[in-house]
């Protein structure tokens, strides 16, 4: 019955690392309790191995492609073959440190990861330094100092590392005009710069810019107008500001002109809040305008499940189970947000597979979802599975109590329609896990991938979902079909086969999860 067991290999393993932090095939959504120290013994083997300099391919191509859902784990990779005795994998690593360090946040992250991994000395020897020192030298600093000014200026201070700190240790010394500016602005402050030659045009914008962000850093919270007219004419953004001046409506509707659109949707309750979204309103129509158009949305890879979530949060009114936000809905927004959604759905690559979505329809499923407290499991479910019907191009959903019972979602539908469709009665004290597996294997219906969305992965000791799914790819020839557990209410799991690459375990939620689980099936 075992014969197709696919063997694990040391880079599945190092893969699996990369995208969840761990090599057992569980991915924790919620609570971060990776252990992520004590899931790297395949790349030691593979470093040991010769193979350092691939591993590091792995994590660059991870990095460039964005399809890890957390910076940590491939920062740390990237750390641990950077601190490594192979001089190569070493080499290899460092060079590679601009392209996987995008953002000075990653940039502190693996310092502090590099400093954990070198034991009694520092960490700080010449090739990190020299990698550091490029870091702030880099050809698109150099060629355009605002572009440092800017990402610097905005994450100042992360992982106990700043600027300041990271210039110093690493003995950064400036490459040409450019960066110089910019450098010595991050090192020592304004009173540093006042003293270049701001002839070059380059420099002079920068120069202005350095002058806005120490008017912006020394205004009081009466200074509003002049907050205003910074935010405005130099695209300042909210961790430009002092913290004072955040309570401010005026401030709010002037970032509202000038902030990312995942940052708009982010704070469209604190706008609110602060009666900028008014019927009528110019910043209504300018929010609704950013919403609408799709081709935006498309462009900052807005994923539908972000979508999704942005719209349930705005349409509740307030924030969190606490309610530390309240707000007044405006239904131009929410309906436009409800729009977006379904828009979204064009923009997203298709899932070329044969899938079969199992929802748990057991009491437990009531409770609410780990990571989206108002919310629960099985709402949440429906909503992940409406969107794989709608990103896949074959899919069977599956309603799992005393039997199973054939969904049948419509491109047409909305998610109202099918939650609807869920609503079967009856009452379902406990989910089998297996059974959606029986019941593909029984009817003999082909599927490259199943997902069963439950309440909890610690599952009864007498239930054995491997080895249905070893039987049911055995017995219908798919040596290759993929298993997929999400515990949605769930802390604790019980692993499939950790030996197995085709098995993966999902503990709780968080607005990646669709796209971890997507990326498994293209893998």
């Amino acid at each position: 019955m075992d014969n197709h067991i696919y063997t694990v290999s040391d880079f599945e393993l190092a893969t699996r690392f990369l995208f969840y932090g761990r090599e057992d095939g569980v991915y924790f959504a919620t609570n971060g309790n990776n252990q992520i120290d004590k899931h790297t013994a395949s790349i030691n083997r593979l470093i040991r191995g010769g193979k350092g300099r691939e591993v590091v391919d792995l994590i660059k191509q991870i990095s460039i492609e964005g399809r890890a859902p957390k910076q940590g784990p491939l920062l740390y990779a990237l750390a641990l073959c950077a601190r490594c005795d192979d001089k190569l994998t070493k080499t290899t690593a460092y060079r590679s440190l601009i392209e996987v360090c995008r953002l000075p946040t990653h940039l502190f992250q693996f310092i502090k990861y590099a400093e954990e991994l070198s034991g009694e000395t520092s960490g700080w020897g010449r090739a990190q330094r020299k990698a550091v020192s490029h870091w702030y030298n880099q050809p698109s600093f150099q060629k355009n100092p605002m572009k440092l000014l800017r990402l610097g200026s905005k994450y100042r201070r992360r992982h106990t590392f700043s600027h300041q700190d990271v210039i110093r240790l690493g003995h950064v010394k400036p490459e040409g005009p450019h960066s110089a500016f910019a450098i010595r602005y991050l090192a020592k402050g304004k009173e540093n710069v006042d003293d270049i030659d701001t002839s070059d045009g380059m420099i002079s914008n920068a120069y202005l810019f350095v002058l806005a962000l120490e008017k912006a850093k020394n205004c009081s919270p009466n200074d509003t107008s002049l907050l205003c007219q910074l935010i405005k004419d130099h695209e300042l953004s909210h961790q430009h500001l002092p913290t004072t001046s955040l309570t401010s409506a005026e401030v709010w509707r002037s970032l509202t002109y000038t902030m990312p659109i995942t940052a708009l949707i982010r704070h469209l309750g604190k706008l609110s809040k602060l009666y900028l979204l008014e019927n009528g309103s110019m910043e209504e129509a300018h929010v609704i305008g950013r919403l609408e158009n799709v081709e935006n949305l498309r462009f900052a890879r807005i994923h539908p499940f972000t979508l999704l979530t942005a719209w349930n949060s705005y349409r509740r009114g307030h924030s969190g189970p606490y309610k530390r936000l309240i707000w007044t809905v405006n239904h131009k927004i929410a309906d436009v947000l409800e729009t977006a959604f379904y828009k979204s759905f064009a923009s997203v690559e298709p899932i070329k597979k044969r899938i079969l979505i199992a929802v748990d329809g057991s009491e437990a499923m009531m409770q609410p979802a780990n990571g989206m407290k108002e919310v629960s499991a099985r709402s949440t479910a429906v909503a992940m599975a409406f969107i794989f019907a709608k990103m896949a191009d074959n899919t069977e959903v599956v309603l799992v109590k005393d039997q199973l019972y054939p969904v049948n979602l419509d491109q047409s539908d909305n998610l109202e329609v099918a939650s609807q469709k869920f609503s079967i009665n009856g009452t379902c004290d406990y989910c089998d896990p297996c059974k959606p597996i029986n019941w593909a294997r029984e009817n003999k219906m082909k599927f490259d991938a199943i997902v069963f969305f439950t309440a909890s992965l610690a599952f009864n000791n007498n239930v054995n979902p491997s080895a249905a799914m070893r039987q049911y790819r055995e017995e219908l020839g798919i040596p290759r079909a993929r298993l997929v557990n999400v515990g949605m209410a769930s802390n604790e799991f019980t692993v499939t086969d950790q030996t197995d690459i085709d098995m993966l375990n999902v503990v709780g939620l968080d607005s990646t999860i669709l796209t971890i689980i997507s990326d498994f099936f293209k893998r």
